[in-house]
């Protein structure tokens, strides 16, 4: 049995409470502190804003990491990455959450490029400052081990037992119960109308505009359905407009934007109801590398609701719903196979109840004290990375291979 660790948490965001929104990042943290809470360690939930244990700032992280025996925070989060870096003690465990691809996300999301390099660099500082890597999936393993090598930090200490674990975004141990209240359905559509969903905010990599375009085409053979967006606006602008406004347009020229309607971004506990009431939901993307290294948690959160997805091929958890039954892919950026998948569910209620029960099983396989088990373990004992010491020697040693390659070349 592993000891008790005092786990100081960065957050990158407020963990959900009742009736508040939330995202992904706030949701994995709120949950990573309630599972180590029950294994037993003692944990610190710092968020950037009121709403956990503390409020953390990049002045502060030190006075909080104090009598702290690990701390996690997650790559994306940069600037937050640096402090760490330069102002924590190097016998402080660092355990760095890499589950959303941070570097891939913020060329998507393309801002502002210029702010790139230096974004860029600040994360390698941090992935030179871990000694624990968490990823989600098997792609973000090989992809986090190419960040380390660029790091310095495989090299022949760590070739052999590289410091990653995959530990993937979960659901809740417990099956979705009965929601409490109607989500408002009967102002936006009639109640007894098929429903499909898509739920969460509308980024660069999706394609919520094929999504309209199949939904159209199912329209052909169900004329009593809807499709609600739900969130498609981020409250944070974390998500900009710009794909669901393509959406939007798409629908009214195809003549269906009556069909196509919008719900806010709702609290986080209600996200419940529009589960129950939705016969199918869809999500699809458009080709890319952050396609081939996400994890989409809105699909894994809707497996968790027993909602039939239809997704797009090319990512992992759309891939594993569609091999279990509990959904459909089609390919990337075909309207039509979408909206024959959506013709299939919608017409035929057999195939949504096994979907229904296919997308239990693997919520079962996903509750969070499953997925976060290797990561508790680690903590009963968390350790620096047997290299870290060393990084900066086996930098010099890289450093001094290019200056004798150029000198051979000159």
């Amino acid at each position: 049995m592993g000891g008790v660790t005092r786990v100081l948490l960065l957050a990158p965001d407020v963990p959900p409470t009742p009736g508040a929104l939330a995202a992904g990042p706030g949701i994995r943290y709120g949950e990573l502190a309630s599972v180590l809470r029950s294994a037993g360690h003692e944990v610190t939930l710092a968020a950037p804003e009121a709403g956990a244990d503390a409020v953390w700032s990049p002045d502060s992280i030190a006075s909080l990491a104090r009598g702290h025996g690990a701390v996690v925070l997650g790559q994306g989060h940069a600037d937050l990455g640096r402090a760490v870096a330069r102002s924590l003690p190097d016998d402080l465990p660092v355990v760095v959450d890499c589950y959303a691809p941070g570097i891939i996300e913020a060329i998507a999301l393309n801002e502002d490029p210029g702010m790139f390099p230096g974004f860029l660099e600040r994360t390698l500082d941090l992935l030179r400052r871990g000694d624990l890597f968490l990823v989600a999936n098997a792609p973000q393993r090989l992809y986090t081990l190419g960040l380390l090598s660029a790091a310095g930090r495989l090299n022949p200490t760590t070739y052999g037992d590289p410091p990653l674990l995959e530990v993937p975004f979960g659901v809740p141990a417990a099956p979705p119960g009965s929601p409490l209240a109607k989500v408002g359905r009967g102002v936006l559509v009639p109640e007894d109308a098929p429903l499909v969903l898509w739920y969460g905010g509308v980024y660069p990599w999706f394609d919520c505009a094929t999504a309209v375009r199949g939904f159209a085409r199912a329209l052909q053979h169900h004329p009593d359905a809807w499709f609600v967006i739900v969130g498609g606006r981020h409250p944070r602008a974390h998500a900009p407009d710009a794909r669901l406004l393509e959406a939007l347009a798409a629908a009214r020229e195809l003549g269906v934007d009556e069909r196509v309607v919008e719900a806010p971004w709702g609290p986080y506990d209600e996200r419940i109801a529009w589960y129950a009431e939705a016969d199918c939901a869809i999500c699809l993307h458009h080709s890319g590398l952050e396609t081939e290294l996400s994890h989409r948690t809105r699909l894994v959160d809707l497996l968790w609701g027993r909602v039939p997805v239809v997704s797009s091929a090319g990512d992992v958890v759309g891939e594993r719903a569609a091999a279990a039954g509990a959904g459909i892919s089609v390919p990337i950026g075909d309207a039509e196979a979408a909206g024959d998948a959506l013709i299939a569910l919608l017409g035929d209620a057999a195939m949504r109840a096994a979907a229904r029960v296919a997308a239990g099983r693997l919520a079962d396989e996903l509750a969070w004290p499953l997925v976060l088990e290797p990561f508790v373990r680690w903590l009963g004992n968390p350790r620096v990375a047997a290299d870290r010491v060393s990084t900066d020697s086996w930098s010099a040693a890289l450093r001094s291979l290019v200056r004798a390659a150029r000198s051979a070349r000159d």
